[in-house]
């Protein structure tokens, strides 16, 4: 083996720099996927151009508008990784930001502090109002009509602990004394605001209207170990959003529901109204709720609450009268349950209603279950009290017989026949005599009685009975049946499934849960009305190429009759963009998706060029090529 040593080493200068070829060329290939279409969308609908109207910002100074910061909000919730905000400039990273937000644009402009600006201006033009704005904007574009609007609520929980929810300390106290006596008005004192949120939330927009307040409450994701804020979503029968807003995580969704029918007063008129029906679950269903609608002659669908008697009295005499209409199967499914009908009537609050019961085969199944499960709970419970009973002595035959009556009385049950007989039973006498007894010393027997109870087995005709009724429920409406039949009510009912098919879309999606990490309740709030937006730009992507009618070309799953927006974005991830040193951009895609990724572009109302042309900037400063941060 031969050692080389340093010394023996032949240095050489560097090679000279070889001349480039013609045919090599430095190119940047960027995987965009879906980002240019939803960026385009919200521009189509014109929702950076709403906020920008909206709000108050320095033209001269600021490089990204606010409605341009919401849209990268919107765009980096419904694309691929869906960071939390302090994160989303590392998103962007892989995204072409000038083909997005305009040359010169890149992902350091969109910092955690210019999204969290963006936030502010939202919060202080009103978030709920720039949501009604952009939904309406739709709702034209589109030429849609709306016959019914279905409403429902969700919860986000909420993780960590929250900047605003620190303990004040003395000097924090007397800070928050001093705001409030400057700003306070009467019948403010008991909003005022915390320090933190004082100092966060312009005087103007604190006095008009606050945050929703993080909250312990009715979990509907089943932990109540933790904080949460409620979701409420209104969509018309299309699936699209036209009202919503964040509440406290306390809300009542009853109080809710009132707010959403306000909500609709508002956005829709009369002549509009009188061809609608809100449709919304029981909570709606308040005395309150009902008047509110009978005043407004706002038509409704919902399910009545078992608390209201007259549910149990129509239920009584659907079976009584028998006078039940077959509805069959909604759906085309085999295993899809049956339905029947009996149209009655009841009286909530002085106000008539149409009370419509129906028996669901599917019911039936489920609560036979539970039924069966219930009896066999019960028979066990009786069988245990009647061996407590028969442990007991009475020395009178007409106290043992008293004491089987007042059992059967105490233990009344529908499903197992009860009866008890009497017996006599022969005991020895306690011996009262001193020392031990003699051998031939007998113990005297006296005669005492006992009550022995048989528990029968579970009556079947009487469990099959109760099975029926139980899988009965009852829809009040004020829907005349001329207009709207049996089966026409259950199927717009029924359609409350959609709303919870948006939420599960976007709202319930568990990778956005980091995205609601923020120390500021304003930015909070303003960050779930984003969350709104993102879901009527996913719904309405949804709804314009299912309204083309094509079947779109989805490898591997083959051609989709009704592709959802999942799908959508799903394919359009194989989309990237070729950036070459001349500046071009062409798009790359796999030849397998080309067909689908074309059918997109065309049935959503675009073309090719959201993927090659830079979005053209006509707002902000001109930025100097050196700029890389706000």
């Amino acid at each position: 083996m031969t050692i080389i040593r340093p010394s023996k080493i032949r240095r050489t200068s560097s090679p000279p720099e070889a001349s480039t070829p013609p045919y090599l060329e430095t190119v940047f290939a960027l995987p965009v996927g879906a980002a240019p279409l939803i960026a385009a969308l919200c521009r189509d609908i014109g929702l950076p151009q709403i906020i920008d109207a909206e709000a108050t910002w320095d033209k001269k100074r600021c490089i990204l508008s606010p409605g341009d910061r919401i849209t990268a909000l919107v765009v980096n919730l419904l694309c691929e990784e869906r960071r939390p905000l302090y994160k989303v400039a590392d998103s962007f990273e892989k995204r072409d930001t000038e083909l997005l937000f305009g040359k010169g644009i890149t992902p350091e402009h969109l910092n955690d502090d210019c999204l969290g600006r963006g936030l502010d201006t939202l919060w202080d033009i009103g978030p709920s109002r720039i949501f009604r704005l952009v939904s309406a904007a739709v709702r034209v574009k589109e030429c849609l009509e709306t016959s019914f609007v279905h409403f429902d609520t969700t919860t986000r929980i909420l993780y960590g602990q929250y900047g605003y929810e620190k303990p004040l300390t003395a000097n924090d106290l007397v800070a928050q004394i001093a705001d409030t006596k400057k700003t306070e008005s009467p019948g403010e004192t008991e909003n005022a605001l915390s320090p933190v949120d004082s100092k966060q939330v312009p005087p103007a927009a604190s006095s008009e209207r606050r945050p929703a307040n993080p909250a312990y409450g009715h979990s509907k994701d089943h932990r109540n170990d933790l904080k949460q804020l409620i979701l409420a979503i209104a969509i018309d029968q299309n699936g699209l959003p036209l009202a919503g807003g964040l509440k406290d995580g306390n809300a009542s969704d009853k109080v809710s529901n009132l707010e959403a029918i306000e909500e609709i007063l508002a956005i829709f008129p009369e002549e509009l109204r009188q061809s609608m029906a809100y449709i919304a679950d029981s909570a709606l269903v308040t005395e309150k709720n009902l008047t509110r609608l009978s005043q407004e002659k706002m038509r409704f669908v919902s399910l009545l609450p078992g608390t209201f008697g007259c549910g149990e009295t129509v239920r009584k005499k659907a079976w009584e009268e028998a006078s039940w209409i077959e509805l069959g199967a909604l759906r085309p499914q085999k295993d899809a349950a049956s339905y029947r009908a009996s149209e009655q009537s009841g009286t909530i609050g002085e106000i008539p209603y149409r009370l419509v019961v129906y028996h669901s085969s599917a019911l039936d199944r489920r609560k036979a279950k539970g039924i069966v499960k219930a009896a066999e709970s019960e028979k066990a419970s009786l069988e245990k009290a009647a061996r407590e009973l028969a442990k007991k002595i009475f020395f009178c035959e007409d106290d043992a017989r008293r004491a089987g009556e007042e059992f059967l009385s105490s233990h009344k049950s529908s499903w197992h026949p009860l009866s008890f007989t009497v017996e006599t039973r022969v005991v020895k006498e306690k011996r009262t005599g001193r020392g031990r007894p003699k051998k031939d010393e007998t113990t005297p027997e006296t005669v005492v009685y006992g009550v022995n109870v048989t528990v029968g087995g579970a009556d079947s005709p009487v469990l099959a009975a109760e099975i029926e009724r139980r899988s009965c429920f009852v829809l009040v409406t004020n829907l005349p049946k001329e207009e709207c039949s049996a089966r026409q009510l259950l199927s717009e009912y029924k359609g409350q499934a959609s709303v919870e098919k948006v939420f599960s879309a976007v709202v319930k999606e568990p990778v956005v849960l980091d995205a609601f990490f923020l120390k500021n309740k304003t930015r909070l709030d303003a960050l779930g009305h984003v969350l709104l937006l993102a879901t009527l730009v996913y719904m309405l992507l949804q709804y314009r190429l299912r309204r083309s009618g094509i079947r779109l070309d989805r490898p591997p799953r083959g051609l989709l009759a009704n592709p959802t927006s999942r799908e959508i974005l799903q394919h359009l991830d194989m989309a990237s963009v070729v950036i070459f040193e001349s500046g071009v951009r062409k798009i790359q895609i796999p030849p397998s998706h080309l067909n689908g990724f074309k059918q997109i572009l065309y049935n959503t109302g675009f073309d090719e060029k959201i993927y090659i042309e830079p979005h053209q900037r006509s707002h902000g400063r001109e930025l100097t090529s050196c700029e890389g941060s706000l």
